[in-house]
């Protein structure tokens, strides 16, 4: 009997060797969660990953019929003059070369390395993205972003986490070279990399995400903004297809993002080893964490204009 041919779904993580074995559980995750009708075809932009790692990803293969995994080799000598810091660094802008990288792909779904793929993603594949740059998930502090880059308020500050892309659009439209050009110009303002630049560049050439495909921490706390319905952040918490651990790693000690548990369920599924923690208290991690939990709950307390003030305006950001 001829078997149906297999839908591809496009997907692409940025990664170094620090973070291969992260990837390899949010790869397993994604594989492990898809529809058997589909096949993922995943990118990895290759920042130094050992012989080691890229072979325990390529393992993935042999483990499921439907997941064909490439490397692309970066190089970061051309990323030394633009800005970052020891919560982004420069791997953070290679997705902006990707529509350049891979001419012969028009749509691209592009993930942080810091996910888990809690369900199937094929209806996330199937959206319609024609008439648009790309589809994203607004972020918590539009209000600080939007002021720091000179955005009108009205076009709302997206997390660069999980994109939708449409390739096409970057190439007709010239939008890689629009954003170096942007960041070569502005980078004395630019906090978040790529992310900054991508919202100063795209923030009327996108559209909104449902919240399930990215769950955002943020999403946990009481809501300030009304960017989404309680009825769309309830079925976001309770039953998320993407989980995004942005600020708060649940490999670290002292993570405490209430879906941590799904991160290390899929890593003992993957094959990866444990992670066990020191019986050491780390005062200066714990304190840190808390200090984290702590500004996420003040954000939807204190005005806006002093949280900008304290955290936001001064070049040197609280990062956490």
């Amino acid at each position: 009997m001829k078997q149906n041919k297999l839908q591809t779904i496009n997907v692409c993580f940025a990664s170094d060797d620090g973070y291969a074995e992260h990837l390899l559980v949010a790869i397993f995750s994604l594989i492990a969660n898809l529809k058997t009708d589909y096949k993922a075809d995943i990118y990895i932009l290759d920042w130094g990953i050992s012989e080691k790692n890229r072979n325990n990803l390529k393992n993935l293969e042999r483990k499921f019929a439907n997941v064909q995994i490439s490397f692309i080799a970066m190089s970061d000598e051309k990323y030394d003059h633009l800005p970052t810091c020891f919560a982004l660094t420069k791997a953070t802008y290679f997705r902006l070369e990707l529509a350049n990288l891979l001419p012969n792909i028009h749509k691209m779904l592009y993930l942080d390395v810091d996910i888990i793929v809690n369900k199937d993603i094929s209806e996330l594949w199937e959206i319609d993205i024609w008439d648009n740059a790309l589809w994203a998930i607004t972020d918590a502090a539009i209000y600080y972003y939007n002021k720091l880059l000179h955005i009108p308020s009205k076009y709302w500050y997206f997390n660069a986490g999980v994109l939708l892309m449409n390739f096409p659009y970057f190439r007709e439209h010239t939008i890689t070279s629009k954003i170096f050009d942007w960041i070569d110009i502005h980078n004395k303002i630019i906090i978040l990399g790529d992310q900054d630049a991508l919202n100063a560049i795209l923030r009327d050439q996108r559209k909104e995400l449902p919240l399930k495909y990215n769950v955002l921490p943020y999403i946990f706390t009481r809501p300030r903004n009304q960017l989404f319905s309680q009825k769309e952040r309830k079925k976001a918490k309770t039953d998320p297809v993407i989980i995004h651990f942005a600020g708060t790693k649940p490999w670290k000690k002292y993570c405490f993002h209430p879906l941590r548990h799904k991160y290390h369920a899929y890593r003992g599924m993957a094959g990866v080893e444990p992670i066990t923690f020191s019986k050491k208290i780390d005062i200066w991690l714990f304190m840190r964490n808390c200090i984290s939990q702590i500004c996420y709950h003040l954000f939807n307390i204190i005005p806006q204009k002093w949280h900008y003030a304290l955290l936001y305006k001064p070049k040197e950001i609280l990062w956490l």
